[in-house]
């Protein structure tokens, strides 16, 4: 993990959840892959915060091990995650 955010509501749950992996194969080469979970997003309103967690960091992963062996395509889940993408306040800050 090479970095993690997180934001809360103002009861404290987490609202998203942010993380950048990175992925190093034997040989010494390495892919950094980042990725967000959203309580915005389809069926996760209701959710634990540790699964709002752990399934920003699961995609974060197999981004990173698909872009380093060469199968960077992205999952049916993260295809309709993308709707929430706007919303974000990670990604609007980067937009900025």
């Amino acid at each position: 993990i090479v970095d993690r955010d997180l934001e809360r509501t103002k009861t404290g749950r987490i609202k998203e959840a942010y993380y950048c992996v990175r992925a190093t194969l034997p040989n010494g080469r390495s892919v950094e892959s980042d990725a967000l979970c959203s309580r915005f997003e389809k069926g996760k309103d209701k959710v634990s915060d540790h699964t709002i967690m752990s399934t920003a960091k699961t995609r974060a992963t197999n981004r990173a091990i698909a872009e380093l062996i060469g199968a960077g395509e992205v999952s049916a889940e993260e295809m309709s995650a993308e709707r929430i993408v706007n919303q974000s306040k990670f990604l609007k800050e980067d937009n900025s």
